[in-house]
């Protein structure tokens, strides 16, 4: 379903946003508090979000970083493919991902991975956007186009998610979701922001980018119908652990 080497070029692409990078650390600082304990000998962090929460929340023997993008002030693993991860097994006593999960096309092994890679009573931690995220960008886009033209994420629903885990055997799954709406000045404003967040569509058939004059009419069906640019996000948060 992904084209690597776009999604390798939105990794490298994302640039923090003070918006959602604030919207992000106080998830993640809410949800700390759903974690048995506060110490762990070896953390794995997954994505762009989130290493300066752990720092602040969790205290811990050794972080270890699998980033999305090279300008972390801290020392990071850089890999091109997730669906590849070498990880130790029995190791890490806390892993969390960041907004990783939606674009990953063989996620059973990837979470077979992980739950391998976790010692006994392990915890899997994290965050990812739902098929309800920009459903007013995906609404108006359908509108214009006339069908749906593959331009987003196919994003991932909290069935999947549950379905996935209890496949994969994790125990005692916890898994909420929380609504946020975002303004935007413009139709290019928004799009601006989701390439900033690396969210620039990957998908293999992807349709040819907008010209201009489609930008300038879909920003003008947008304002039309919604009043404004405005955005909803909704991120799903989950939670389980290794028997």
């Amino acid at each position: 379903m992904f084209d690597q080497n776009t999604l390798k070029k939105n990794r490298r692409k994302f640039i923090a946003n003070d918006k959602f990078t604030e919207l992000i650390s106080k998830l993640f600082d809410d949800h700390f508090f759903l974690l048995n304990n506060k110490f762990f000998n070896n953390i794995l962090s997954i994505g762009v979000y989130g290493w300066e929460s752990i720092l602040k929340n969790l205290a811990m023997e050794r972080l270890h970083l699998i980033d999305y993008h090279n300008n972390s002030k801290y020392p990071i693993d850089i890999t091109d493919n997730l669906e590849t991860l070498q990880l130790k097994n029995n190791f890490f006593n806390l892993i969390i991902s960041n907004f990783t999960i939606h674009k990953i096309d063989n996620l059973n092994g990837h979470l077979s991975n992980i739950k391998e890679s976790l010692a006994n009573n392990g915890c899997f931690f994290g965050f990812t956007l739902s098929p309800k995220t920009l459903y007013e960008l995906r609404t108006i886009l359908i509108e214009y186009e006339g069908h749906d033209r593959n331009r987003m994420y196919p994003f991932i629903d909290i069935d999947d998610i549950v379905k996935l885990l209890k496949k994969n055997k994790f125990i005692e799954p916890v898994i909420t979701s929380n609504d946020f709406k975002v303004n935007f000045k413009s139709i290019l404003s928004l799009f601006h922001n989701i390439i900033k967040l690396g969210e620039g569509n990957a998908t293999i058939y992807r349709n040819p980018k907008l010209s201009i004059s489609d930008l300038c009419n879909i920003n003008k069906l947008y304002q039309k119908k919604y009043n404004g640019i405005l955005a909803t996000f909704e991120i799903i948060s989950f939670i389980c652990y290794k028997n």
